[in-house]
C-alpha cells in the first residue's frame, strides 16, 4: 500500500518496521541491480549493469525511464551537485537522467538485462555508506520545480499522482574499505587468416588485469593503431571478471596513422576487462606491428606488443604527380612562368597512376614564401588549405579516379623583384613517397623598351617606317649580342614620373595589358608610360650641339643600385631613318676647317649624380655629346629616338659610341624608353582629343544602409598638336539611371554643373599637356542584370585642326554576380539530405551543379519575402565525396560559378560535423573554421565570455551522451531536452585566459563512444582605431564584404556577407572598445569601415582559409580645406613619387586608375597596440588609405620632420617617398624698420 503501511507481501513494511523501528532496506524483491560492487569514482562516469523484466501481458506504454540516484555527499538526500575539480564539468546525485527504453525489446514474459552508463557521479565520500534509488517508470523522472537547478531527487508524482507502472528499489551501500591497488596487467592476442593479405580482418583483443590489491585501481589503456589499416566497425569492452567500469571504449581517428583506441576505467581488485576490435589490412607491408599501453595515475605504465606477419607481394605504386603553373588558362600552364606585381596565378596538378590499383594518397604542397593560397577545387578526393601557406589532399587514387586534377588558386605577396619562387608537391602512399617535377614563378619587375625590332621571339620582320626594316635592339630574350636593355628594378631610378613593369618586349604579361611590341602583328610604340623626355620641346637642327629636356626619379632605393652614387643616361635617334642607331656622319667644315663627327649615339654615358642630386623628380637639361644629325631634306619624316637611364656605361660595339643595344647581363636599375618622333612641322596646329573608359562595381553604402552600383568613369584628354589649344572645355555627360556620387580632376579645375552635364574649362591646354577627369556615378542594387550604363564626353577647343578624335561614348553593363552558397559549408554530413541555402543579385535564377552535373535549374529566389535574392533547394545525395556550385543567370547571361562546397556524406558518422555552432551571450554565432569534418577544425573565442555549443546527434539511440572537452580545464555535458537531435551545453572562458589546444568532441551512441579533435584558441578580434592617436574609436560602422568567386584581386568584385544567413550580424557598429569581429566560412572578404568625421576605409583582401583573420582598422580623420600637395596613384605608381613639403603640410591623394590602389605607409608603420600604449605617444605619422576606389581620394597630414616611405599594398613595388623639411630661411632678406 505503502512504504511505510502494510499490508505488505514481504510481511513487514518497507520502512519503519509496521511504525515501531527506525529501520530501512526491507524490500525483499529489490534485485533489479546486478553489479553493486562497480567502482563509482567522483567525477568519472561508470556502467551500471540492471535487469528489466516484463510480465505476460503488460499495460501498453511507448517508453520506459530508468533513473538512478546516489548520495554522494551523504547529506541524506539525492538533489546535490558539485563541480569537479580544475573542470566546468558538473558530477551528479542523479547519475542515471531518464535513460529510455524500448518496452518491446523485453520479451514478454522474460527480461533483459542492459549496461547503462551513468554521468559523471558525485562521490565526495568514497569511505561512508550511502543510499542508491534506482526507479523504472513509464514517465520521465519528476523535477524538483521550487530549485535553481529544476532537476530530479528520487521523488515521485506528487499526491494522488503516482507511476502507472515500473518498480523503485532503493540500495544501502556499504562504503569503499580502506586500501591499495594492486598492479595492472596488460595481454594481447590477435586472429587472422593466414597468411595476411591485403583486405583481410584482423581481430584484436586487449585485457586489462587488476592483479591483487585491496582497493579499485584506475587505469587507461591506448592502442594506436598502425599505418597501413582501417577500423572495422566499433570497439567492444566486456567485463571478464567483474567489477570493471565502464563497459565502453573510445575511437579517436585523429590520432596516430590510422586513429586509436582508448578504455579509461576503473577495475576492482581481480577484476578482468576485455577490449575487443577489428581492423582491415589496406596495403602491403612486411609485418604489422600493434602495441597497446595501459598507464595507471602517478604510476608505471606496461604494454603489450604483437606482430602479425603479412604475406603479400609489395607493388610499387606507378604513381606520376605533374605540376604546372598558369597566368591565364589551363592551356596556358608551364612549368617556369613571369608573374608581374599585383598578378595572380594558378598551380594545377595532376595525380595519375598506370598500375591499374587502387591507393589512398596523400599530397602535401607547401608554396614558397610569399605566395599564398586563397581557393582549392579537386576533381575528387578532398583538397584544402592549411595555414594559408600549405595545401594537402587525402582521396583514392585508382582505375575510376585517376587522374585527379587538383587546382590551386594563389596570390603573390611582398616578393623581392627578380626573386625565382621555386615549388615542388610530394605525395605519400603509406611508407612510400614521391615529388612532382619543380615549377617556378619568377617575379618580374623589369622595363625594357618598345622599338621594333626584327629580332623577335616570333620571328617576325618589323618596320621602322613604311618600306624600312626595323633594326632596333629591343628585345632581350634572342641571341647574343644584338640584345635589347633590360632592367631589373626599374622603380628606383627611372625616367619621368612613371614606370610599368613587363615580362619582356614581345612575350609575357606586361603592366599595360599589352606587350610593348607585337611583332606578327608589326605594332610597337605600346609602353604606355614614356615620359621622360619632353618630345614636344625638342628642336634638333643639323649638326648643331642641342640640349634635350629630361626628367628623372630618383627615390632613396636607388643609391644601393647606384656605384658610387652615380647613373648614366644615353641618347640615339635614327637621324638617316634607315631602322638603326649604328650610323656616324661627317658634319660641314667649322672656322678651323675641321670636320665635326655627328652620330646617332647623340647623348653618351650622361652622368646623373644621384647623391648631388637629392631624392625626387629632377628635371635635367641634357647637352649632347655629339652634333645631332638632321638634315634639312628628312626633318619633316617621323624619326625613332631612345633613352636610357641605367646604373652603368652603355654598351659600345664601335668603342666608343653603342646602338641602343644592351648587355648580356641586365641592368640592375633605370629605363629605356622610345619615342616615335613626329616628323617637324611647318605650320604647327593645336589637336585636342579625349578618351574614356568605365568599370562597375557592387557597393554598400554605410549612411543608407543600402546596397548599390557605382560606377567609376575616368576621362584623359591632352593635346596632340605642335600649338596650344585655346578655349578648351572637356564636358562629361551621364545617363539614367546614374546620380553623380563624386567628380575630380587633375589638374583641379571646378565644373560647372547643369543637370547630367559637368563642363570642365580647362582653358588653354598647352602642346603635349593633357589631364584628366573622375566621376563617380551609382545606379540602385535593383537595376537588372543587362542594363546598359552610358556615359559620353566631349572636348571643345577654338583652334581644333582634328574633330575626329574629339568625342567618345562609353557603356558598362550590370553584370551577373555568381551566387554565394552559403550553406552548407565545406565539410563532412551524416545526412544524405542536403538543404543549399544561398544569396544572389535580385532578377537572377539560380542554376546547381553537383559533380559536374546540372541537378537543378531554375530555382526561383528571395525565399524569404525580403528582397535580398534569398534561395534554398533541396539535394538528396548518396553516401560518398561530391562537389557543389552553383551559377546565376539572368537575361540570357550566366555568371561565373560559384566557390565550390566540397561535402562528403558519410552515414556512419556519430554527429554532424557541419551543424557544429558556438554563440555567444549575445547572440553572436562561430562557425568553426577550415573544413567541418570530424577533426581538424578551428574555432576561435574570447576570454570573458560565456558560449553555447550545439550540434547535431545522427544516431537514434534516444540515450546518446554528448561531451565537449576543450583542454584540461573545461569539459561541458551537451543535452537534447526536446528530443530534436540538436545537443546543447554552454561554458564560459574566464577574463585573461589565454587558452588554447585541442577540443574534443565525444559522442555514445549504443554504449560505443566515437572522440574527434579539433582546435581552440583566443579569437582574433579587431579594432577600429584613430591613426593619429592610437585610441579605439566608437561608433564606426564596419561592413564584412565577400568575393562571390571566392577569387582574390586588385580589382574583383566583392558584395555585402550576408551575415543573417550564419546567425551574425553585418554591418557591425562597434562600442568604446573598438571591437569587431566576424566569423565567416573559407572566402575573400574586405572590410569597408565608415564613421562620421573620418575618411571611409576599405581594406585589402583578407583570405580566410582554415582560421579568422586578425585585422585593426586605423581611420583619418576628414582633413578639410585645400590639399598642398596632390599624388595621383595609377598602375604606373605615383605621380610625383617623390615631394618635399614643410610641417604641417595636407596631402591628398587621388586614385587615377579604374583598379583599386592604396597610399600605406612603410615607415612608420601602421599599427594598433592597445589603449594604453596609444595613449602613451604621439602620432607617429604613419597612415593607410585602404583601397581607394576610382576617383577617391585620402588625406593625410604630416607634422614631423623626417622621410616617409609609401606603398600600394595591391602593388607592393611600387613605393614612394615624402619629405618633411624646414623651409630653408638662409636666402631671406632682412631690411631695417623705415619710418616716415
Amino acid at each position: 500500500l505503502d512504504a511505510d503501511l502494510l499490508p505488505d507481501a514481504d510481511g513487514t513494511t518497507n520502512i519503519l518496521d509496521n511504525g515501531a523501528n527506525d529501520v530501512a532496506d526491507r524490500d525483499k524483491a529489490d534485485d533489479g541491480w546486478l553489479n553493486p560492487d562497480v567502482p563509482l569514482i567522483d567525477c568519472r562516469e561508470s556502467v551500471l549493469k540492471v535487469r528489466i523484466s516484463k510480465a505476460a501481458a503488460p499495460p501498453a506504454v511507448d517508453r520506459l525511464f530508468l533513473n538512478v540516484w546516489f548520495d554522494g555527499t551523504r547529506d541524506g538526500d539525492w538533489n546535490d551537485v558539485a563541480r569537479c575539480p580544475n573542470q566546468e564539468a558538473v558530477s551528479f546525485e542523479w547519475i542515471v537522467q531518464d535513460w529510455a527504453i524500448n518496452p518491446a525489446s523485453i520479451p514478454a514474459g522474460g527480461f533483459i538485462d542492459i549496461a547503462v552508463p551513468t554521468r559523471l557521479v558525485l562521490n565526495q565520500k568514497p569511505e561512508a555508506d550511502a543510499w542508491l534509488r534506482f526507479t523504472l517508470s513509464e514517465s520521465p523522472a519528476v523535477r524538483d520545480n521550487t530549485s535553481a537547478a529544476n532537476l530530479a531527487d528520487g521523488r515521485g508524482p506528487a499526491f494522488p499522482g503516482f507511476f502507472k507502472i515500473g518498480e523503485t528499489e532503493d540500495y544501502y551501500r556499504k562504503g569503499q574499505e580502506p586500501g591499495q591497488p594492486g598492479n595492472i596487467q596488460i595481454t594481447k592476442q590477435y586472429t587472422a587468416p593466414n597468411p595476411v593479405d591485403v583486405g583481410d580482418v584482423i581481430t584484436y583483443s586487449v585485457t586489462i588485469t587488476h592483479v591483487g590489491g585491496t582497493a579499485p585501481a584506475s587505469a587507461v589503456m591506448t592502442d594506436v593503431l598502425p599505418a597501413g589499416v582501417a577500423l572495422v566497425g566499433p570497439p567492444t569492452v566486456t567485463e571478464v571478471n567483474p567489477s570493471v567500469t565502464p563497459l565502453l571504449a573510445t575511437f579517436n581517428p585523429s590520432i596516430g596513422p590510422s586513429g586509436a583506441i582508448l578504455w579509461n576505467g576503473t577495475l576492482t581488485p581481480n577484476a578482468v576487462v576485455r577490449v575487443d576490435f577489428q581492423v582491415r589490412l589496406r596495403q602491403c607491408v612486411d609485418i604489422l606491428v600493434n602495441r597497446a599501453v595501459v598507464r595507471i595515475p602517478s604510476g608505471p605504465q606496461a604494454f603489450a606488443e604483437v606482430q602479425t606477419p603479412v604475406e603479400c607481394q609489395p607493388v610499387e605504386p606507378k604513381i606520376e604527380l605533374r605540376k604546372r603553373v598558369s597566368l591565364h588558362t589551363d592551356a596556358d600552364a608551364v612549368t617556369d612562368a613571369e608573374v608581374l606585381p599585383g598578378m595572380t596565378a594558378v598551380y594545377y596538378l595532376t595525380l595519375s597512376n598506370s598500375d591499374g590499383l587502387t591507393h589512398t594518397v596523400h599530397i602535401s604542397d607547401s608554396l614558397p614564401s610569399g605566395v599564398v593560397a586563397v581557393n582549392v577545387s579537386a576533381s575528387s578526393g578532398v583538397a584544402s588549405i592549411v595555414g594559408g601557406s600549405t595545401v594537402v589532399w587525402d582521396g583514392q587514387l585508382g582505375p575510376g579516379t585517376s587522374p585527379v586534377t587538383i587546382k590551386i588558386e594563389v596570390k603573390i605577396e611582398q616578393v623581392e623583384c627578380g626573386r625565382a619562387l621555386v615549388n615542388v608537391a610530394h605525395w605519400y602512399v603509406g611508407s612510400l613517397t614521391g615529388d612532382s617535377n619543380p615549377v617556378t614563378l619568377r617575379y618580374s619587375c623589369r622595363d625594357l623598351g618598345d622599338a621594333p625590332d626584327s629580332t623577335n621571339n616570333a620571328s617576325s620582320a618589323m618596320t621602322a617606317y613604311p618600306s624600312v626594316q626595323a633594326n632596333f635592339p629591343t628585345v632581350f630574350s634572342v641571341a647574343a649580342p644584338e640584345r635589347g636593355p633590360r632592367h631589373e628594378q626599374p622603380r628606383p631610378f627611372f625616367l619621368g614620373k612613371r614606370v610599368s613593369p613587363e615580362v619582356e618586349a614581345d612575350l609575357g604579361f606586361d603592366a599595360d595589358g599589352v606587350t610593348n611590341i607585337d611583332p606578327s602583328a608589326n605594332v610597337a610604340d605600346r609602353d604606355r608610360f614614356d615620359d621622360g623626355v619632353n618630345v614636344s620641346a625638342l628642336s634638333f637642327q643639323h649638326c648643331r650641339i642641342v640640349a634635350i629636356p629630361v626628367m628623372v626619379t630618383i627615390t632613396p632605393q636607388a643609391l644601393p643600385l647606384l656605384p658610387n652614387g652615380i647613373g648614366y643616361l644615353n641618347v640615339w635617334v635614327d637621324s638617316n631613318r634607315d631602322g638603326d642607331w649604328a650610323d656616324r656622319f661627317e658634319c660641314p667644315q667649322d672656322a678651323t676647317g675641321v670636320a665635326a663627327q655627328a652620330l646617332e649615339h647623340i647623348v653618351i654615358d650622361y652622368a646623373v649624380d644621384a647623391n648631388a642630386l637629392g631624392v625626387g623628380q629632377q628635371s635635367l637639361l641634357v647637352t649632347t655629346s655629339v652634333p645631332v644629325w638632321w638634315p634639312a631634306d628628312l626633318a619633316q619624316q617621323p624619326s625613332w629616338l631612345r633613352a636610357t637611364l641605367s646604373d652603368r656605361p652603355s654598351n659600345k660595339p664601335f668603342i666608343t659610341y653603342g646602338d641602343g643595344r644592351g648587355y648580356d647581363t641586365p641592368f640592375r636599375t633605370g629605363e629605356t624608353e622610345d619615342y616615335l618622333l613626329r616628323g617637324q612641322i611647318v605650320d604647327p596646329t593645336a589637336d585636342p582629343s579625349v578618351t574614356k573608359r568605365g568599370e562597375i562595381w557592387p557597393d554598400f553604402d554605410a549612411a543608407t544602409n543600402q546596397r548599390r552600383w557605382v560606377i567609376g568613369w575616368i576621362v584623359n584628354y591632352a593635346n596632340g598638336g605642335a600649338s596650344p589649344a585655346n578655349n578648351v572645355h572637356v564636358i562629361d555627360s551621364y545617363g539614367p539611371p546614374q546620380t553623380l556620387l563624386a567628380e575630380h580632376s587633375i589638374p583641379l579645375y571646378a565644373p560647372t554643373i547643369s543637370g547630367n552635364s559637368l563642363d570642365y574649362n580647362i582653358g588653354t591646354l598647352p602642346a603635349g599637356g593633357g589631364g584628366l577627369v573622375i566621376l563617380r556615378t551609382s545606379v540602385p542594387w535593383t537595376t537588372p542584370p543587362g542594363t546598359v550604363i552610358t556615359n559620353s564626353v566631349i572636348i571643345t577647343s577654338a583652334n581644333d585642326t582634328d574633330i575626329t578624335n574629339n568625342s567618345t561614348t562609353v557603356s558598362v553593363t550590370v553584370p551577373v554576380l555568381p551566387p554565394v552558397i552559403v550553406s552548407p559549408v565545406a565539410g563532412s554530413t551524416c545526412t544524405g539530405t542536403v538543404t543549399i541555402d544561398g544569396w544572389v543579385q535580385p532578377g537572377a535564377v539560380v542554376d546547381i551543379y553537383v559533380d559536374g552535373t546540372a541537378v537543378a535549374t531554375d530555382i526561383s529566389t528571395d525565399t524569404h519575402g525580403n528582397g535580398n535574392g534569398d534561395w534554398s533547394y533541396v539535394l538528396t545525395l548518396a553516401d560518398g565525396a561530391h562537389d557543389i556550385y552553383a551559377v546565376a543567370r539572368a537575361g540570357g547571361v550566366s555568371s561565373d560559378p560559384s566557390p565550390t562546397v566540397h561535402l562528403i556524406v558519410d552515414s556512419t558518422l556519430f554527429w554532424d560535423p557541419i551543424s557544429l555552432r558556438f554563440e555567444d551571450e549575445n547572440g553572436h554565432v562561430i562557425v568553426p573554421s577550415g573544413r567541418l569534418d570530424e577533426s581538424g577544425w578551428q574555432v576561435f573565442l574570447r576570454p570573458g565570455h560565456t558560449y553555447t555549443v550545439s550540434l547535431r546527434v545522427c544516431c537514434a539511440d534516444p540515450n546518446a551522451q554528448v561531451t565537449l572537452e576543450i583542454g584540461d580545464d573545461i569539459v561541458v555535458e551537451l543535452t537534447d531536452p526536446d528530443n530534436d537531435h540538436i545537443y546543447t551545453g554552454t561554458f564560459s572562458i574566464a577574463v585573461g585566459g589565454r587558452m588554447s589546444g585541442n577540443v574534443r568532441i565525444c559522442v555514445t551512441c549504443n554504449l560505443i563512444r566515437r572522440c574527434t579533435d579539433g582546435q581552440v584558441t583566443i579569437d582574433p578580434e579587431g579594432t577600429v582605431f584613430d591613426v593619429t592617436s592610437g585610441q579605439p574609436i566608437d561608433a564606426a560602422l564596419v561592413s564584412c564584404m565577400q568575393s562571390p568567386t571566392g577569387a582574390a584581386s586588385a580589382d574583383g568584385v566583392f558584395v555585402l556577407w550576408p551575415a543573417e544567413l550564419f546567425d551574425q550580424v553585418n554591418p557591425q557598429e562597434v562600442a568604446n572598445d573598438g571591437y569587431f569581429s566576424f566569423f565567416t566560412p573559407a572566402g575573400v572578404y574586405r572590410l569597408d569601415v565608415a564613421k562620421t568625421d573620418y575618411q571611409p576605409y576599405t581594406s585589402p583582401d583578407l583570405t580566410v582559409v582554415d582560421a579568422p583573420v586578425h585585422f585593426d582598422v586605423p581611420l583619418t580623420p576628414v582633413l578639410g580645406g585645400e590639399a598642398d600637395v596632390q599624388i595621383s596613384i595609377s598602375d604606373g605608381g605615383f605621380e610625383p613619387s617623390v615631394v618635399t613639403v614643410a610641417p604641417g603640410a595636407t596631402i591628398e591623394w587621388i586614385n587615377a586608375d579604374a583598379a583599386l590602389h592604396s597610399s600605406t605607409s612603410i615607415t612608420p608603420s601602421v599599427e594598433f597596440q592597445g589603449p594604453a600604449a596609444a595613449s602613451l605617444s604621439a602620432d607617429s605619422g604613419a597612415w593607410d588609405s585602404g583601397l581607394l576606389a576610382s576617383g577617391a581620394t585620402y588625406r593625410r597630414q604630416l607634422n614631423t620632420v623626417g622621410t616617409y616611405t609609401y606603398r600600394d599594398v595591391n602593388n607592393p613595388d611600387l613605393t614612394a617617398t615624402i619629405i618633411v623639411e624646414e623651409a630653408d630661411t638662409s636666402l631671406r632678406l632682412y631690411l631695417p624698420g623705415v619710418a616716415k
